[in-house]
């Protein structure tokens, strides 16, 4: 371990080489980064955001509002059964085919009942956010013209 890194756990397994397993591990990791495995998962900036400062109640309901909108429409439609290949590979596909056709009957009706569910209380939310900062902004604009207008009454008779 380098000066000033803790030791967060230890590995106490008699024939193994724990520094050269961590050696072994950063350099995959490595490698991987710069092949671009990790471009989607790169959370270094979370790390220094201040949360209090940069997101607020608005920011965050906003962005997990686009989170369910963009969720809600899922797609449970017949996707591509494939082998790898093997002994059985074109028996194993024509199984899983048939298995599949099958059990749609039963679950085509669930998963659209839950995918029009999921739709529903997208949109729900969606437009009681919409309602709500509408309903701010009203009153919003209310307070300032009631301050104006006490404003230019002048200072209250006492």
């Amino acid at each position: 371990m380098s000066e000033g890194q803790e030791e967060d756990f230890g590995i106490t397994a008699p024939a193994l080489d724990a520094e050269a397993l961590v050696r072994e591990v950063r350099e995959r990791v490595r490698r991987k980064t710069e092949s671009g495995a990790y471009k989607d998962y790169d959370l270094a900036g979370i790390a220094s955001l201040d949360y209090e400062e940069k997101l607020g109640e608005e920011d965050f309901l906003r962005y997990h509002l686009q989170v369910v909108e963009r969720l809600s429409d899922v797609n449970y439609g017949d996707f591509e059964i494939v082998s790898k290949g093997g002994r059985f590979g074109r028996v194993e596909v024509l199984l899983k085919n048939v298995i599949w056709k099958l059990l749609r009957f039963y679950t085509y009706r669930l998963f659209s009942q839950q995918r029009e569910f999921d739709c529903q209380i997208s949109e729900a939310l969606q437009s009681h956010y919409r309602w709500s900062r509408g309903e701010i902004d009203r009153l919003s604009r209310e307070v300032e013209r009631l301050r104006e207008e006490l404003r230019r009454s002048g200072p209250a008779a006492d």
